[in-house]
């Protein structure tokens, strides 16, 4: 699975992930808190993530700029929700 995050015409982040490592997607309000937890976004705070993608196992992340993160919850904004998890299902 290849997750390409754009934001306002910029890459914030390209992300590549086994289907086999995602545990579970779930919708969210608010951003989650944590160790190992990454908010896939360009700047935090212009965006709330409506998406919790957690993995079995840590993945690495390169966001923008080519800052590196190692995380096994990913969050995430994402335009149509349901869509995006019905392709997933599916």
């Amino acid at each position: 699975m290849l997750l390409r995050m754009d934001n306002h015409h910029q890459r914030s982040a390209t992300i590549l992930i086994s289907r086999n490592n995602i545990d579970k997607i779930e919708t969210i309000n608010k951003p989650i808190a944590g160790t190992g937890v990454i908010h896939i976004a360009l700047i935090k705070g212009l965006e709330s993530p409506n998406l919790a993608v957690y993995l079995k196992e840590p993945s690495t992340i390169t966001k923008a700029f080519g800052i590196k993160k190692v995380g096994s919850i990913l969050l995430v904004k994402v335009d149509k929700v349901k869509n995006f998890i019905e392709a997933f299902e599916n």
